[in-house]
């Protein structure tokens, strides 16, 4: 149970690698910073195209919805539902500037 729990708290470390690669390919700088109880990008004054925008933002929920997958497949539940819990309660929590649907939208 312990171990399922580390692998599903993993899941937020893994959303955020998943905004790091997508900068990397799109050959953006993100700037990172540890924001009240989170750890949070910005593009660092970027301006860039929606279609990149729209790419690293739906990149951390896109790898940690795989990460999810791949572990529920393997008969882990936890940390699917940690993934889940994450996405649903994401709107309701996300200050509008660090909102990664704001990228994704708009």
């Amino acid at each position: 149970m312990l171990f399922s729990l580390l692998l599903g708290v993993g899941c937020f470390l893994v959303h955020e690698l998943g905004h790091f690669v997508a900068a990397v390919v799109s050959g953006v700088n993100l700037k990172w910073k540890i924001r009240r109880y989170r750890l949070v990008f910005s593009l660092n004054g970027a301006n860039l195209c929606g279609k990149k925008k729209a790419f690293i933002g739906i990149a951390g929920f896109g790898l940690e919805l795989a990460y999810a997958l791949i572990l529920t497949h393997l008969g882990l539940i936890l940390p699917g539902i940690i993934a889940l819990i994450h996405f649903v309660s994401y709107p309701f929590y996300a200050e509008k500037q660090y909102n990664d649907f704001n990228l994704i939208v708009g």
